[in-house]
This record gives C-alpha cells, sequence and structure tokens, in this order.
C-alpha cells in the first residue's frame, strides 16, 4: 500500500483524430489500459464508450496513431479533510 503523498504508476494517454465525428483515446493507466471511442459534443453532451484492452496493445497503438505529443501524468494520493483524493 502507498503512503501519503507516494506517486502511482504512471498514466500515459493519447488521442487519434480519424475525422469530425470524434475521437479515440487510448489511456494506460499502469498495468491496465483502455481504449476510449467519443462521439461528436452535442451541446455538453457525447456518447462515449470505454474497453479495456491488453497494455501491449495501448503502447503499440500510443507509438503508432496517436497524436504527439503523449500526455504523461504521474497522480499522487493527497490525504486530510475528507476521503482520499487524486490529483494529477
Amino acid at each position: 500500500m502507498e503512503g501519503p503523498g507516494e506517486a502511482r504508476p504512471p498514466f500515459l494517454s493519447g488521442t487519434h483524430r480519424p475525422g469530425p465525428n470524434g475521437k479515440v483515446r487510448i489511456r494506460r493507466a499502469g498495468e491496465q489500459a483502455f481504449i476510449t471511442f467519443k462521439g461528436p459534443r452535442q451541446d455538453t453532451a457525447r456518447a462515449e464508450y470505454e474497453y479495456p484492452i491488453p497494455v501491449d496493445d495501448a503502447e503499440e497503438l500510443l507509438r503508432l496513431f496517436c497524436e504527439k505529443p503523449l500526455v504523461e501524468k504521474t497522480r499522487h494520493e493527497v490525504h486530510g479533510e475528507g476521503s482520499g483524493k487524486s490529483t494529477s
């Protein structure tokens, strides 16, 4: 278990925009990875579908298809009043 202020595994995210009707996001969070399909915005909402994928597939998709630079984050647990909160 992580102590206060300890870093979690890095998050890595990339986006592919195949056209004007939405985008695809690939995200790796430590030992997990996800592909998210996002439809076009309609006012303040949009259709969004997310599925787990193998980490190796995510790494290849990030390298081959996503716009550069990729977004890399480290999340930290912040403890204090109330429950623990995750920040970027």
